[in-house]
């Protein structure tokens, strides 16, 4: 199981390194009702530090659901043992992975906001559309390198960044007005359009009668992340 195998070290460098660059301070939207600020990266980076969230390789993992055909994974936080999975030890080493990672570490933030007695239920869609503006937003506020993210035309990222852009726009790169900037329906209708098709939110086929129904109503759970021993304890 992956829980029982200890965190890599380079690799928890890695991602404590991402999580603590100044510009991730700068965000803060709200995406139908889902919550994102830059200050609740921190509280996912010490629990890496505590080894409540650990860092580990996995060659091959599944991804939270069916992709769309033509898709892989090469990352996943998994919420039921607190882990996030990449594919070598030294992921991270690109502007295109360090943006997966802070993909990544946007749902172990989401999980560390639920419980055990109290899940957190956000739908797939504005989910992954939230992890994937976190990219966008993170590439423009701490200056990295496009490389391959707006490859595919009305893709998920390329939606993401026209959105990253009109925020910053707006609000002169978050100099003048930090304030929590809620998007509006109209602002995400592309974006969610793009992660339903390519994480298959539009259709499901059923495997035993091979009938297809509509996916876009599915959820994402978070059950929360424990406390170290010390905490456990009032250490």
């Amino acid at each position: 199981m992956a829980n029982k195998v200890k965190t890599d070290p380079t690799l928890a460098a890695t991602v404590l390194r991402i999580l603590r660059e100044p510009g991730i301070q700068k965000i803060n939207f709200s995406l139908n009702a889902i919550i994102v600020k830059g200050q609740d990266y921190a509280p996912v980076a010490q629990a890496i530090a505590d080894g409540r969230i650990q860092c580990q390789v996995a060659k091959q993992f599944a991804s939270q659901g069916e992709l769309a055909r033509g898709m892989s994974v090469e990352a996943r936080y998994e919420t039921d043992s607190n882990v996030m999975l990449f594919q070598r030890a030294n992921y991270g080493s690109t502007a295109s992975e360090e943006r997966t990672i802070l993909h990544e570490a946007t749902h172990a933030m989401f999980d560390l906001s639920g419980s055990k007695k109290h899940n957190i239920r956000q739908i797939s869609i504005d989910d992954e559309s939230a992890a994937v503006l976190v990219e966008a937003l993170y590439t423009r506020l701490c200056k990295k390198e496009l490389m391959g993210f707006k490859m595919v035309q009305y893709g998920p990222q390329d939606e993401a960044l026209r959105i990253a852009d009109n925020m910053m726009a707006e609000r002169n790169n978050f100099e003048d007005d930090t304030s929590m900037y809620v998007l509006k329906e109209e602002d995400l209708q592309m974006l969610r359009a793009a992660v339903a098709t390519d994480w298959n939110f539009t259709r499901v086929v059923d495997k035993k009668t091979g009938t297809i129904t509509d996916n876009t109503g599915a959820l994402y759970i978070y059950n929360g992340v424990g406390l170290c021993k010390a905490r456990r304890k009032g250490k």
